[in-house]
């Protein structure tokens, strides 16, 4: 196989998935320039190993060898946009699968229309199943977002009592957020004290807290070394 995305990319289709993809290609609402039908139709004959050239590929395209090189500039442009295609189907697919992705998009496409009361209803159905948000502190970044949208819509809806009460909210969530994200990253430091080869790996927390900068505790605590900027970077995040 040669070293080609497109073919990557649809190699990751299992073939349930490549019938939908299929589909999508065809169907003229996602297909923003040429039709690409014909071209996927000779590419996909060949999944999933793929050991094909692109060469051979325009042979089975143009059924000529006219104007070669002229050619292989179509098959190099159908190739790229069939390459973007294949990635809005991944996009739009991982959409669909999430289901706090899907319904976070309703809300805020609702709000953008001043459609506010749409948006309500999805915002509460977001809640009322807490099981679509991500698992951890993560989850509090997706309130946080959800809850920003819903804060605009009040308060551009004039509901001026209500975006106090989001106000307060988001202070709670951006909070709770903050902290899973630090003690997160301090653990990380904790978990992999020797994979970072700290000096004493019982003592890096105290030494970070005593110094309170970065380049100092980086001195005390661990040998420069090549994990010195990965140690750097949790340090600035954190």
């Amino acid at each position: 196989m040669e070293n080609n995305k497109l073919f990557r990319l649809l190699k990751a289709l299992p073939e349930d998935e490549l019938k939908e993809f299929k589909k999508f290609v065809a169907s003229p609402f996602f297909s923003k320039g040429r039709d690409l039908t014909k071209y996927f139709s000779v590419v996909v004959k060949h999944y999933p190993e793929f050991k094909v050239t692109m060469d051979k590929i325009r042979n089975s395209y143009f059924k000529s060898s006219k104007e070669i090189d002229k050619q292989m500039r179509i098959i190099r442009t159908l190739n790229s946009e069939l390459i973007r295609m294949c990635e809005d189907y991944f996009v739009i697919l991982s959409v669909f699968k999430s289901k706090f992705t899907y319904h976070n998009y309703l809300v805020k496409t609702y709000v953008i229309k001043k459609l506010f009361s749409f948006a309500e209803k999805e915002y509460d159905t977001i809640l009322e199943n807490k099981e679509w948000f991500s698992g951890g502190f993560f989850k509090y970044s997706e309130l946080y977002t959800i809850n920003t949208h819903m804060e605009n819509a009040k308060f551009t809806s004039n509901k001026e009592r209500e975006v106090w009460n989001f106000t307060k909210t988001q202070t709670n969530v951006l909070l709770s957020f903050l902290l899973g994200s630090a003690s997160y990253l301090l653990n990380n430091l904790n978990t992999y004290s020797l994979h970072y080869n700290f000096k004493d790996k019982n003592n890096n927390l105290a030494a970070l807290f005593k110094n309170l900068d970065v380049e100092k505790f980086i001195a005390e605590v661990s040998d420069e070394g090549e994990h010195t900027e990965q140690i750097r970077l949790t340090l600035y995040i954190i």
